[in-house]
């Protein structure tokens, strides 16, 4: 999971101290989870994946991107002695991309399901400083908010005529420039 934000991050952000408040412990946990859900990537700390299965085709996606190293690629069903492909038989670049044969060569074949296994390890653990500051700001945007605006008018409509109100969202075009494409 994503640590992109904590609470002594917050605490500085807001300028108090934060680090007993169970609500700034919560809104942190649930901003860095929304960080990790809405990017599909993890910054501040690794993953490992295990087991993750593919088709067999000479080019493989892995799920994850931000790879940081390939443990294992077994090529065979698990029930038939998988063989390791051995370390320099493979490219593999940090979006997740892997080249399994540099020919482009289909074989075993594309109706081979499920025949490739790989185990990587994956995640940012420097946290770029836009992310942090879009994290803090949302975060602190949350853990001021007091519930009052429930109910606040945000659209006005008198026939045809419409006067719409938006609030400020400085943070979204930072959140998607992060996202998994």
């Amino acid at each position: 999971m994503s640590t992109v934000i904590t609470v002594a991050d917050l605490s500085t952000y807001t300028k108090k101290d934060l680090s007993a408040d169970p609500k700034a412990a919560q809104v942190v946990a649930a901003v860095n989870a929304w960080i990790f859900n809405y990017t599909g990537r993890v910054f501040g700390a690794t993953a490992v994946v295990t087991g993750e299965q593919h088709d067999y085709k000479p080019v493989i996606w892995t799920d994850h991107q931000d790879v940081q190293t390939i443990e294992a690629i077994k090529i065979g069903y698990p029930n038939m002695n998988p063989q390791t492909v051995p370390a320099g038989n493979y490219f593999v670049n940090e979006y997740g991309r892997i080249v399994l044969n540099m020919a482009g060569a289909d074989t075993p074949s594309r109706g081979n399901y499920d025949l490739i296994t790989i185990d990587y390890t994956y995640g940012k653990v420097a946290i770029p400083d836009d992310l942090l500051l879009a994290a803090a700001g949302l975060a602190a945007d949350f853990f001021n908010d007091t519930g009052s605006s429930v109910g606040a008018i945000t659209m006005a409509m008198v026939g045809q005529f419409r006067l719409s109100f938006k609030g400020k969202d400085n943070y979204t075009p930072i959140f998607d420039s992060y996202r998994t494409r």
